[in-house]
C-alpha cells in the first residue's frame, strides 16, 4: 500500500464535484446509527492499532459521482455564473430520480487505503452517466475526462507506505462486511486535499435530495 496523496494537488487547488453523502444517523444513541455507520466503525476499530492508517472522518465520507476538470490544474476555476447554471441542471436531474440503495462492501485494500466498493452497477452507473452529461452540457466535453466508476467510498487512507501482508487476511474477519447505503443526498461541493489529515475536505455549494424511494423511477 502506498502513501495516499503521494502526489498532492497544487496549493489552493479545488475541484467542483458532485458527491453522494451517506446517512450515518449519528444523532441516535451511542453505538447505534445506520448499518453503514456500524460497518465504518468496525473498520475503524480494525485499523486503530495499525500505524500508518488514518480513518476518514464522518464529515469527509462520500461516494464520488463526478468531478469537474479533474486534475486539469491549468484550467480556470469554474465561474459563479456557470456554477449557478450547473446547480439548476442538477436540481432538475435529481428531481426526476428516486432514491436507490447500494450494497457497500466488503472492505477492499487498495493502492492508498481501504475502500468499500458499491454493488450492483445499476442504477448507479446510469445516475453517474446523467450527471456526467449535465456537466458536459454546462462545462464542456473536456470537463468530464475522468470517470469515477465503479463506485467506491474511501474509509481509510495510508499516511505512509505499508506492507499489507500482516493485516490483509485479518480484514476479512470484519463482519458483517456489507451494508446498504441509500443514495438520497447529493451535493455539489468544492473539494480540496488535506494531505496531513490524509483525507479530502468538502465545502458544499448546494444540496439536492432524490425523491422518496417509494415512488420508484422506471429505468
Amino acid at each position: 500500500m502506498k502513501k495516499a496523496f503521494e502526489t498532492p494537488w497544487p496549493d489552493g487547488h479545488e475541484e467542483l464535484t458532485v458527491l453522494a453523502l451517506p446517512d450515518l444517523d449519528r444523532d441516535a444513541a451511542p453505538g447505534t446509527g445506520t448499518p453503514l455507520a456500524r460497518l465504518v466503525d468496525r473498520v475503524r476499530t480494525f485499523v486503530r492499532p495499525i500505524d500508518g492508517l488514518s480513518p476518514v472522518p464522518d464529515a469527509a465520507l462520500h461516494l464520488t459521482i463526478q468531478p469537474v476538470n479533474h486534475l486539469l490544474f491549468d484550467a480556470p476555476p469554474v465561474g459563479d455564473d456557470t456554477v449557478e447554471i450547473l446547480v439548476k441542471e442538477l436540481m432538475g436531474l435529481c428531481g426526476a430520480w428516486s432514491a436507490f440503495s447500494l450494497m457497500m462492501g466488503s472492505p477492499v485494500i487498495g493502492r492508498g487505503g481501504i475502500t468499500l466498493d458499491s454493488h450492483p452497477p445499476e442504477p448507479f452507473n446510469l445516475f453517474v452517466h446523467e450527471v456526467r452529461e449535465a456537466i458536459r452540457h454546462v462545462c464542456g466535453p473536456d470537463s468530464i475526462g475522468y470517470d469515477t466508476r465503479p463506485g467506491h467510498m474511501a474509509l481509510v487512507c495510508a499516511t505512509r507506505d505499508l506492507d499489507t501482508d500482516d493485516f490483509a487476511s485479518a480484514l476479512r474477519h470484519v463482519q458483517p462486511s456489507h451494508a446498504d447505503m441509500l443514495v438520497r443526498t447529493i451535493v455539489l461541493a468544492r473539494v480540496r486535499q488535506n494531505p496531513p489529515a490524509a483525507c479530502y475536505e468538502l465545502d458544499v455549494v448546494d444540496r439536492f435530495e432524490l425523491q422518496d424511494p417509494r415512488h420508484l423511477r422506471s429505468t
